[in-house]
């Protein structure tokens, strides 16, 4: 749409004419009411309301139709018909229709559930993650991999002869224990020192180890660190 540009007009204005001036009144021509017909109509086209000749309520009803429930005072007004719906990870406050201002939340999964592993309702976020893994970062400790794998390890240390040691985990692994990987130490170097740890036996809460001598050693041994895979 354009402003009225016809004989008379001034800047896009109308004016009534003064004959002291010699200045003409604005002339109204076709050009511009079509224009603003066109514009009229397509508003009526936009809220499907058919133009009735004689009938005042045309681009009342356009309008109302277009605006659709709009509500409220200013530019912030929102259709209130429509509402928020929470999907996946996302909660929306009160009812979500938009009568009011709605909170859109997302759970955030604690480190206990990034280790558990068996929520499905919050979501990982790169501090959980690295409090998660570090919840048992010590000299005997586990972490947990995003999925329930978790690692533990630590250490054993001591005068040990021949026989047997249970060492316990640091945590019991939820379901099953797969590997444990022993690794005899010597914190004196001694030569002689010659026992070797053999696994008896593992299981959720911990394992057993066999120290072995063998001939001629010492009938010691330091200790020994471990690794174990689990989930």
């Amino acid at each position: 749409m354009h402003a009225i540009d016809g004989p008379g007009s001034i800047n896009g204005k109308f004016t009534e004419g003064n004959p002291a001036t010699g200045q003409d009144a604005t002339m109204v021509t076709a050009d511009w009411l079509n224009d603003f017909q066109a514009n009229l109509l397509a508003v009526l086209t936009e809220g499907s309301i058919p133009p009735t000749k004689g009938r005042a309520a045309d681009l009342l009803d356009a309008i109302k139709a277009v605006a659709g429930g709009v509500q409220g005072g200013g530019g912030g007004a929102v259709p209130t018909t429509r509402k928020l719906t929470g999907t996946g990870l996302a909660t929306i406050d009160g009812n979500g229709d938009l009568s009011q201002d709605r909170t859109v939340s997302v759970k955030r999964a604690t480190a206990a559930d990034i280790a558990l592993g068996q929520s499905d309702d919050g979501a990982i976020t790169p501090l959980g993650l690295r409090q998660s893994a570090a919840a048992g970062l010590t000299d005997t400790g586990y972490a947990v991999i995003p999925g329930g794998l978790m690692l533990q390890w630590g250490s054993v240390r001591g005068n040990y002869g021949e026989g047997p040691i249970y060492k316990a985990f640091a945590t019991p692994f939820p379901h099953a224990c797969f590997v444990v990987a022993p690794i005899e130490v010597n914190p004196t170097a001694d030569r002689t020192s010659d026992i070797r740890a053999e696994l008896v036996d593992r299981g959720k809460d911990g394992f057993t180890m066999m120290f072995q001598r063998g001939s001629g050693a010492n009938n010691s041994i330091g200790g020994f660190d471990f690794i174990a895979i689990g989930f």
